[in-house]
């Protein structure tokens, strides 16, 4: 199936008794918006410098190497 979209959503920078991170999903969608191949919960260092396009950028070479290792499992 081939990877047509990449989209993060519910970035949240967080600093509380959690923890400090950023955290957000990353979701790949084949030809059309209805075909989701996969869906990647990530977590990112806190940065409060970072712009939300780098968060992006982060995040979605965070989850393809997630998805890589799970690949390499199999």
């Amino acid at each position: 199936m081939k990877i047509v979209e990449i989209k993060v959503s519910d970035v949240v920078w967080y600093d509380n008794e959690n923890g400090k991170a950023i955290s957000a999903s990353v979701t790949l969608y084949g030809p059309d918006d209805y075909t989701r191949i996969a869906s990647v919960p990530v977590q990112l260092p806190y940065q409060l410098d970072l712009t939300l396009r780098q968060v992006e950028e982060l995040a979605i070479a965070t989850a393809k190497g997630t998805l890589k290792a799970v690949a390499d499992t199999f």
